[in-house]
């Protein structure tokens, strides 16, 4: 059952390639999804403040060599502090300098913290002291969000004792280390029931990834096809299929604007057919540039062959925006459906 809902989930996340996405930077399209340069823009997360100490970690926040250095933050996700040789390129001194000045048992003033996932890769922040003058402390969820040191994620977590980690981190982690990295325009956040951080990476190489690498085709209502891929993110809809509508005169004569939309990360989560969720999440791209960012959940569920996903409520509503419903049918390759709110109307998806 979960091969299906996995289906579904990759089927119904292309809508969103051709829908505004939110993006913070002006980094390109390629840079973003790519292996390498886009680790943090599609894989950055936050741990929920406060972390507590668990066994005997060091309640000031410092590695020990004879400690595990887990923390647990609000969310319940176990953070592992790491050692300040393996924090150096995160330093405001240098990394040359800070790999000199932890061989002879300098402390790290930014710690580094990492959260393993499905995969085997982890989850990198990078929590900078309170202040910067006199002994650090690090009472404040300070962390580092935007600069050539910031935090990335690891494909190979580098656990401690275990060859085949350590040499895995070096060859697609560390070697690679450029500094030059898509920039984060949001941080995934641990405490979202639909998150789910621990499989989030696993969702998406399997939902999403085949979508960037072109393996998706889409027809709309106008009866044009589109082939999806990072290089070349879209086609330019038609006037009559682009992807944000103003609704006709209101008594109320307010303007609304309905968002077809698709999350561009597979937040549809569940076991039960009967029983699903959708996180959809919107934003700017370069076929639809000045789209605010916006989010909101869906229930739904899957009757045979029959997708059903009903809007519920708002975690991020742009001014003037409403959601939208979606009702569809699907195969093991293809997707049919509806969204419905005037100016929308009705998409295909293909899976090559």
């Amino acid at each position: 059952m979960r091969t299906v809902i996995r289906r579904i989930a990759a089927l119904v996340a292309v809508l969103l390639l051709l829908s505004p996405c939110a993006v913070g930077s002006a980094q390109t399209t390629p840079e973003k999804y790519d292996w390498h340069k886009g680790r943090v823009y599609l894989f950055s997360m936050r741990p929920a403040w406060p972390l507590t100490p668990q066994g005997n970690a060091s309640p000031d926040v410092e590695y020990s060599d004879k400690s595990e250095n887990t923390y647990v933050d609000r969310a319940g996700v176990p953070w592992r502090l790491q050692s300040p040789c393996t924090s150096a390129y995160h330093q405001s001194s240098g990394t040359l300098v800070s790999l000199a000045a932890c061989t002879i048992g300098f402390r790290a003033d930014n710690k580094k913290f990492t959260a393993k996932d499905s995969l085997g890769g982890s989850f990198e922040a990078i929590l900078m002291p309170d202040h910067h003058n006199g002994t650090p402390t690090y009472q404040k969820a300070n962390w580092l969000t935007d600069s050539t040191t910031v935090g990335t994620y690891n494909y190979f977590d580098p656990t401690p004792g275990c060859l085949v980690c350590q040499y895995g981190h070096w060859l697609m982690d560390v070697r690679p280390h450029d500094g030059s990295y898509a920039s984060a325009s949001t941080w995934l956040d641990p405490t979202d029931p639909l998150l789910d951080w621990y499989t989030y990476r696993e969702r998406f190489e399997s939902q999403v990834r085949p979508i960037l690498s072109g393996k998706v085709q889409i027809a709309r209502g106008d009866g044009r096809v589109y082939r999806v891929t990072a290089s070349t993110p879209t086609a330019r809809p038609s006037s009559e299929s682009r992807s944000t509508r103003t609704s006709p005169a209101s008594s109320s004569a307010r303007r609304r604007t309905w968002a077809c939309l698709s999350p561009w990360s597979p937040l549809i989560s569940g076991t039960d057919p009967s029983s699903l969720r959708a996180s959809f999440h919107f934003y700017e791209i370069l076929t639809n540039p000045g789209v605010p960012t916006g989010r909101y959940l869906m229930e739904g569920a899957l009757t045979g062959d029959s997708l059903a996903l009903k809007q519920t409520h708002w975690v991020h509503q742009p001014p003037g925006y409403d959601m939208v419903d979606i009702s569809a049918t699907i195969t093991s390759t293809d997707l049919t459906g509806t969204i419905s709110s005037p100016g929308c109307g009705d998409i295909t998806l293909k899976k090559q």
